[in-house]
């Protein structure tokens, strides 16, 4: 039996507007050295609608987190371009319109849980209200440790301050690189849930990278999946389960069946063959992060 036809849940009715969200056009990336160049990304385009759950799905080395950097403007493309609601990346990222989250939530120590949650509005000298802070204390499962310093708190804890942190400043575009890699199983499933659900309320473009299959499969409405260097996209599958989506879904037959097509799609790009040079590696002088 196929799955359901998508219904809108009513907190999301707005993620379905008719414009571009972000953009990529020949999109490459070359690391060189004195030895030798390197292609993490080659020629790669794509367009997603704006208010879109985009997961970038593939192993390391296949250029996801590139694209991530290019379009948090960390990082230049030798060739090509992006946009993100027609805006170059650099125009985005200084008017302070995207919210970025990484698998470190890399929160000040001695900052408690509702001031590393302020952070990016001090930093805009745009303060954030104390009701907003204190809204996604509560969506975040947060309430009564708010004072609490990130040395208190579990690694779920921290990553639900990071995510909160991330889209205080209500963003234009989210992205996150890996945020639950390194939580058990259990932790990032519900993580994920909540993920959701803050997207749900948000009128944000997501982006995610991710090596996990069935965080993508139950995130996404679209999963690029990508080969190895020279990073290309091998893959565009279309996720129209129903929202919002709970663990339930994990054990549905249509379920797995989009897991093993994405499987499918991930190991044939991989099998395809990808240069990885004698050491498997980027050049000593490329950040190794960047390329995944």
């Amino acid at each position: 039996m196929p799955p359901c036809p998508p219904e809108i849940h009513p907190e999301r009715k707005h993620h379905h507007v008719e414009t571009t969200g972000f953009t990529l056009t020949d999109l490459t990336k070359v690391y060189s050295t004195k030895h030798r160049d390197v292609v993490a990304l080659d020629n790669v385009s794509l367009s997603v609608p704006r208010g879109s759950f985009t997961v970038l799905l593939g192993p390391s080395g296949c250029g996801k987190s590139t694209i991530l950097r290019m379009l948090a403007d960390l990082e230049a493309p030798s060739s090509g371009g992006a946009t993100i609601h027609g805006e170059s990346p650099e125009a985005i990222r200084k008017a302070h319109r995207l919210g970025l989250a990484l698998q470190d939530p890399s929160l000040l120590p001695w900052r408690s849980v509702r001031d590393n949650i302020r952070l990016p509005g001090q930093v805009m000298r745009r303060p954030v209200p104390k009701e907003r802070v204190d809204e996604l204390i509560r969506m975040v499962g947060l309430e009564g440790f708010q004072d609490a310093r990130p040395a208190q708190l579990s690694g779920g804890m921290r990553q639900r301050v990071a995510i909160a942190r991330a889209i205080v400043t209500e963003p234009e575009i989210l992205l996150m690189d890996e945020p639950f890699g390194a939580l058990d199983e259990i932790t990032r499933q519900r993580m994920n849930e909540e993920l959701q659900r803050l997207w749900a309320a948000s009128n944000a473009t997501a982006l995610l990278v991710t090596h996990s299959i069935s965080e993508a499969a139950f995130l996404a409405d679209r999963v690029i999946v990508m080969s190895p260097r020279p990073g290309r996209i091998v893959g565009d599958v279309t996720i129209d389960f129903p929202r919002p989506r709970g663990r339930d879904l994990l054990t549905t037959p249509e379920f797995h069946r989009v897991c093993d097509q994405l499987s499918t799609l991930l190991h044939a790009g991989h099998d395809d063959g990808a240069d990885l040079g004698g050491d498997g590696g980027l050049p000593a002088t490329a950040d190794a992060g960047a390329a995944e």
